[in-house]
């Protein structure tokens, strides 16, 4: 089972010139996985999302704007990340429960999945994660 422990954040090369910022993901090479499977949220108000945890897929969030505070909670401790820059990619594993806190207007945050969408994959009640 993973921790907290298990949950880091990278942070990618970012390539920068007068005309803006250029970030990529090697994916095998940066995330040691390989994506399937990709969307993004963009909060047009402050909001929180997610409150859920994945049975065995792991995920990779990019705040692209705005800021993004992720709760990662193992069911024994707690550890809040602060996304505020296109090049910080964090790992959440699997059994990891995730909260996204949208702290501005218009942040868009990029999810990027190791596995297809699999409604069986959702834990989506608190109580049933900490059993």
């Amino acid at each position: 089972m993973n921790t907290n422990k298990d949950v880091f954040l990278k942070i990618v090369d970012m390539h920068s010139n007068a005309n803006g910022n250029l970030v990529v993901f090697d994916y095998e090479k940066d995330l040691e996985k390989v994506i399937k499977r990709s969307f993004l949220i963009h909060c047009v108000e402050k909001a929180t999302r997610g409150k859920h945890a994945h049975k065995k897929l792991t995920q990779f969030l990019v705040c692209v704007s705005g800021i993004c505070n992720v709760i990662c909670d193992d069911g024994f401790s707690k550890k809040e990340i602060t996304l505020d820059s296109p090049n910080k990619v964090l790992k959440v594993p699997n059994q990891i429960w995730a909260e996204q806190h949208y702290i501005v207007k218009n942040t868009g945050l990029l999810v990027m999945c190791d596995d297809i969408f699999n409604e069986e994959d959702y834990i989506r009640d608190y109580e049933d994660f900490k059993d």
